[in-house]
């Protein structure tokens, strides 16, 4: 009959069941995010195992993590300083961490009391979450989203439905229309802080222009 593990069940037969049990759960999950995907007019990735879509003209896909985790990944056309931002754990000891990020306070309440934030360079994230993307981020389910080259990836809970993983996705999108993508002569490389301001001027000009000129066309 085999050696026999806890439960008096041969070690074999157990681990039979074991790996049955796992991909009986890996089939539902695949089998919710195929109907999550459905639900939202998007695609099924066979190989990666992974729903792909759009969202606002941002490429996304979602896909199961570990630990009962939903993973989304929302690709964009150039590198992103690195820029972490995760659920505050309260009560907890504040442990030094070595990941060469400034932690930093928005100054905003209702956010700092949710979210708490490391950045590479401290002017990209307070550039980045102003207060339209942290009033999405609060109001959409938490999760982590970290920035990884080109790449805004995040972490969270598994949705209850797909208006959850939705909402999650909508704040994600709301961070990447806050980056200002013009700032960039190299796509492998973030732009640096007089970049971004040289190129916020530009686009100032460009509105302030622009609303002169429709003031002249109704006069």
């Amino acid at each position: 009959m085999g050696v026999k593990g806890p439960g008096g069940l041969p070690e074999r037969l157990r681990d039979l069941r074991g790996d049955l049990r796992r991909r009986r759960a890996a089939s539902a999950r695949d089998s919710r995010f195929r109907r999550y995907g459905a639900a939202m007019g998007w695609g099924w990735d066979e190989a990666a195992e992974r729903m792909v879509g759009e969202i606002a003209g941002w490429p996304v896909s979602a896909y199961d993590g570990v630990d009962g985790t939903t993973v989304i990944v929302l690709h964009t056309p150039a590198a992103m300083s690195p820029l972490l931002v995760r659920p505050r754990v309260q009560g907890g000891s504040v442990a030094v961490e070595l990941d060469g990020m400034v932690g930093l306070m928005t100054g905003d309440a209702r956010f700092d009391a949710v979210y708490e934030v490391r950045a590479a360079e401290p002017w990209f994230a307070t550039l980045v979450l102003s207060a339209e993307v942290r009033s999405a981020l609060v109001a959409a389910p938490e999760q982590q989203w970290t920035t990884d080259g080109a790449d805004l990836i995040a972490e969270g809970p598994m949705p209850r439905d797909p208006l959850d993983l939705l909402a999650r996705m909508a704040a994600l999108t709301a961070v990447l229309e806050s980056v200002p993508w013009e700032a960039y002569s190299d796509p492998s490389v973030p732009p640096d802080k007089s970049e971004v301001a040289a190129a916020l001027d530009r686009r100032e000009n460009r509105l302030r222009h622009h609303a002169e000129a429709e003031l002249v066309q109704r006069d």
